[in-house]
C-alpha cells in the first residue's frame, strides 16, 4: 500500500498574530516543562533557550542574548 505525502500548508497563510501566538503559547509551555526535568543541566539549556526564543518572538533581545546570538556565526 503506497503512502499518502501529508498535504502541507505554508505558514504564510496563517495570519501573523495567530502564528505568534502559538509560538509564544508553545515558548511558556517549554518553559513550564522545564521546571521539572529531572537533569538540571538540561533544565538550565532548555530555560536559556526558551527565554532566547521569547525575546526573538517579542523582539525585545536583550544586550546580552544579542551577544550570544553574535558569538555564533
Amino acid at each position: 500500500m503506497a503512502k499518502r505525502k501529508a498535504e502541507t500548508v505554508s505558514v504564510h497563510e496563517i495570519p501573523a498574530e495567530v502564528v505568534g501566538a502559538v509560538v509564544l503559547a508553545d515558548i511558556a509551555q517549554i518553559k513550564v516543562e522545564a521546571e521539572t526535568h529531572p537533569d538540571p543541566d538540561a533544565r538550565r539549556r532548555i530555560e536559556i533557550a526558551a527565554e532566547r526564543l521569547r525575546q526573538i518572538a517579542l523582539n525585545e533581545m536583550s544586550p546580552a542574548t544579542m551577544a550570544d546570538m553574535m558569538k555564533t556565526q
